[in-house]
């Protein structure tokens, strides 16, 4: 089956899961019933079968494997027993094939509670398998698949391990001489399965040195006929031949290694430096059966040549060379030690997320290339105080000074010592850290969600949902809470509308309590208010006990409101997109449905998006009158501008003096949808100087991409205030983005680059709610060539459209005067819960959103 395909059947079930349709559930749930009823009377076609291999290792000879084996939705009890085999790929048991089977115990994981959606405990399904080298010895030349049975809880199952853990050893494990044979822990993706492969040694290389650009292999014996004409293998399938010597009873190879760019893998992304493989004619490896025969890099090579995971000889052009032995948390910073060839002066180490880095300080270095290095576990972003890093993987990359791009980037490297040493985890009360490798191998530090252990993985917040939505835990303990919970962009920012409100609470009510849901400590919230990290007890506690509740978007099916509680939706923009119930399609409309029964009230910003919102949001009747329409309370500051202000935000981000600031925020897509967004640094190029450009990714794509920056291009994504980058724009390009009713309370132009605009608002897709080519205040093209004309000439376009933009305001910002805060604050607080229409909607289980960490 596709992953197409499997994505969209779960999107099927989950809305299907959270319908207000009783017969919806129903059949959802008799669906599920009947699944597990067959998966326990069949157990041999594996339905319901969760395998998952995490770790690789070797204890000497012996091999290592650690995993998991359970029936999802199947209670195989607190210890049940674990039998792990391996078995020939091409053969069955029935036909004569034969079994490998390990000394197998069990060993603690929490890690096997996290997946979604865990109903049951399954924390008695680790093992660790030992597979003796003797065993492995004797293994016929083949691949042998690695399966597991589990005994418990009253029935038998088993079945084919067929997943692993992308990062850590089971993506980097190396293959190992055990007797004659070379024993490799393969794995193939994609629920493909997982195997181990014996196979002959190869053609060994007594040693390998390297001298500038140039390697030499020296074989023992008489080898010649099965060399043929040797090679090196490279990017692209590119061939360097090898010259042959005969020098008494060994055979020299001698070749020089081509200059090549970095690869930067197309499935991935990881940047590899260019690698060249060791083989015969026939395509036979060149095998390096110790690490000790290779080459490090010094001072007469910086070519790195050791064993690839199939121990061939490998040829690797690094730029610098960087190795991590040892990576472990010290108090408030990382601590990292190794070793490097070169001059430090020429690079930067960083750890490195997707829209996020931490910098790496050496502390020390020896003469042999011994270092010390720290990362700090506070970082400031963007003139803020110093917090935990963003959530996320963080990969430690090196970068060459004087250079910018993927150019200045280059990989590090981890020791194959270290990899016997992952996955750690060190679980703090500010953060968790996993630290990791990725296929390259790098270090790899993940920053999770801080959790004490009894609120870590999907049971145990099963528990907690169970305690505090569907129980009365939450009210028990303190009662209806006298405060105000905040949610923006699901925790992952404080701001828009609710900080708005924020604020005007703290003026009116400084002794109220105000806490904020928050995706990690990295997110700054307002002074005075309270983080809460989003899953941990406290979180749920003052969610479901808070007497009012503030939100810019949906609150998704894990909320289950009080009947004390308020429920105030700001929402997050004007809307020129189809939103809620307008979009069509049954799941859509019963999420968007359910969602509808949690808010009491709904902002509108004008008298445009009223209408629109009680039709989409089905606020119809008596319930007409809960939308607001007071304007944006977020716009507020933007009615009043100051220039000092402005000049202190330019400085901020790193904006040259003088230089004409153009902001590019387009929105996100759905999936399916592709289109080619603006490249900011070919563009700036075409513009020529006196731009600068602002990069600013949607909040739901943050993840999905990674941060690009240029002398005259900076992104902007993770800055935690849109008003901020407003203020510091002279001109906007966006898309259909809501912005484009926020940006014109500051007058400011735009400009609309819409290369798909009319796939977007067919109705099929997404649709829109007006024609923006007839309303734009600003120009709509679909061209770069247009975008590089229109910015060299802003200032004869922008008077064109003054008569457009003025009828744009006067029908769109005519309530953002700079009081919508207070007429929010005075319509929550003036709120009856007891008069409210809509009722009170209780669940019957846990349902995170489809994709959300549990």
């Amino acid at each position: 089956m596709s992953q197409r395909l499997k994505d969209l059947l779960r999107r099927i079930i989950d809305r299907a899961r959270v319908s207000p349709s009783p017969v919806t559930r129903w059949g959802i749930d008799f669906a599920r019933t009947s699944f597990r009823g067959l998966a326990w009377l069949l157990p041999g076609l594996h339905l319901g079968w969760m395998s998952n291999l995490r770790h690789v290792g070797w204890d000497g000879d012996d091999l290592i494997l650690r995993g998991w084996s359970f029936v999802r939705g199947t209670e195989h009890g607190g210890s049940p027993r674990h039998d792990v085999y391996l078995r020939a790929a091409r053969r069955p048991v029935w036909l004569g094939g034969r079994l490998a089977r390990a000394e197998v115990h069990h060993v603690p994981n929490p890690d096997v509670m996290s997946s979604l959606r865990a109903e049951l405990r399954y924390d008695g399904s680790t093992w660790e398998a030992r597979f003796p080298a003797a065993q492995l010895a004797g293994l016929p030349a083949g691949r042998w698949g690695l399966h597991a049975r589990v005994v418990g809880g009253h029935r038998r199952s088993w079945g084919p391990v067929r997943n692993s853990y992308p990062f850590g050893t089971p993506a980097t494990a190396m293959a190992r001489r055990v007797g004659d044979r070379l024993i490799r822990p393969l794995i193939v993706a994609d629920g493909g399965g997982t195997f181990v492969e014996s196979k002959p040694l190869g053609i060994p290389a007594a040693s390998v040195d390297a001298t500038g650009r140039d390697v030499t292999i020296v074989l023992s014996g008489d080898l010649s006929r099965r060399l043929g004409r040797p090679v090196l293998r490279g990017p692209s399938k590119a061939e360097v031949a090898f010259q042959t010597r005969p020098e008494g009873d060994q055979i020299l190879l001698t070749a020089t290694v081509p200059t090549g760019k970095t690869v930067v893998d197309a499935r991935t992304g990881i940047r590899r430096p260019p690698r060249w493989t060791a083989m015969a004619e026939s395509g036979e490896p060149i095998t390096l059966l110790t690490d000790s025969a290779g080459h490090r890099p010094n001072a007469a090579s910086r070519l790195l040549v050791g064993p690839s995971p199939s121990r061939a000889v490998e040829i690797v052009d690094v730029p610098h060379f960087v190795e991590v032995d040892a990576a472990e948390r010290d108090g408030d910073v990382i601590r990292l030690t190794g070793s490097v060839a070169g001059e430090v002066d020429e690079f930067d180490l960083v750890l490195a997320a997707a829209r996020a880095e931490i910098p790496v300080t050496f502390e020390s270095i020896d003469a042999a290339g011994r270092f010390v290095a720290t990362a700090p576990l506070a970082v400031r972003r963007w003139g803020g105080p110093a917090l935990p890093p963003m959530r996320g993987g963080y990969v430690l990359e090196g970068r060459l000074r004087g250079r910018s791009g993927n150019a200045a980037r280059f990989a590090t490297f981890v020791s194959e010592a270290y990899l016997s040493t992952v996955p750690s985890i060190d679980a703090q009360a500010d953060m968790r850290l996993r630290f990791e490798v990725n296929g390259q191998p790098q270090l790899l530090v993940r920053v999770a969600r801080p959790r004490a252990t009894d609120e870590y993985g999907a049971f145990n917040q099963v528990q907690l949902f169970n305690a505090y939505a569907l129980g009365d835990a939450a009210v028990a303990d303190a009662g209806p809470l006298d405060a105000v919970c905040f949610e923006s962009f699901f925790g992952r920012s404080a701001t828009c509308n609710p900080r708005a409100i924020d604020a005007e609470i703290a003026r009116q009510r400084p002794d109220l309590p105000r806490y904020w849901s928050v995706d990690d400590l990295s997110v700054a919230v307002p002074d005075g208010a309270i983080p809460l990290v989003i899953g941990t007890r406290d979180w749920w506690r003052v969610r479901e006990s808070a007497r009012w509740i503030v939100t810019n978007e949906w609150l998704r099916g894990r909320y289950v409101k009080k009947p004390f509680q308020t429920v105030l939706q700001t929402w997050h923009g004007s809307m020129y997109k189809r939103i809620g119930m307008d979009r069509g399609g049954g799941g859509q409309t019963d999420r968007a449905r359910a969602e509808r029964a949690n808010w009491d009230m709904f902002i509108s910003q004008n008298g445009d998006t009223t209408p629109i919102i009680q039709q989409a949001y089905e606020f119809e009747g008596a319930s007409a009158s809960a939308v607001l329409e007071i304007g944006y309370p977020r716009n507020d500051e933007l009615t009043r501008i100051a220039p000092e202000r402005v000049e202190a935000i330019r400085q901020l981000i790193g904006v040259p003096e003088g230089d004409r600031v153009v902001m590019y925020a387009p929105t996100w897509r759905e999936a399916g949808q592709q289109v080619e967004l603006l490249d900011l640094i070919s563009l700036a190029k075409a513009v020529g100087p006196g731009y600068t450009f602002l990069q600013r990714a949607h909040v739901r794509t943050l993840e999905e991409g990674e941060s690009i920056g240029s002398k005259a291009v900076i992104d902007v994504s993770t800055h935690p205030q849109i008003n901020d980058l407003f203020l510091a724009s002279d001109l906007l390009i966006t898309d259909y983005s809501s912005m484009m009713f926020d940006y014109s309370v500051t007058g400011r132009p735009m400009l609309f680059y819409t290369p798909d605009i009319e796939e977007y608002t067919d109705p099929k897709v997404r649709g829109a709610y007006f024609d923006l080519e007839e309303l734009a205040p600003g120009p709509v093209v679909r061209t770069v060539p247009e975008v590089v004309e229109l910015l060299g000439s802003i200032d004869d376009w922008v008077p064109s459209f003054a008569a457009r933009y003025d009828a744009w305001r006067r029908r769109f910002n005519h309530l953002d005067d700079g009081n919508a805060s207070a007429r929010a604050v005075d319509a929550l607080f003036g709120f009856d819960p007891s008069a409210r229409d809509n009722g009170v909607r209780r669940r019957r289980r846990f349902e995170p959103a489809a994709g959300e960490e549990a």
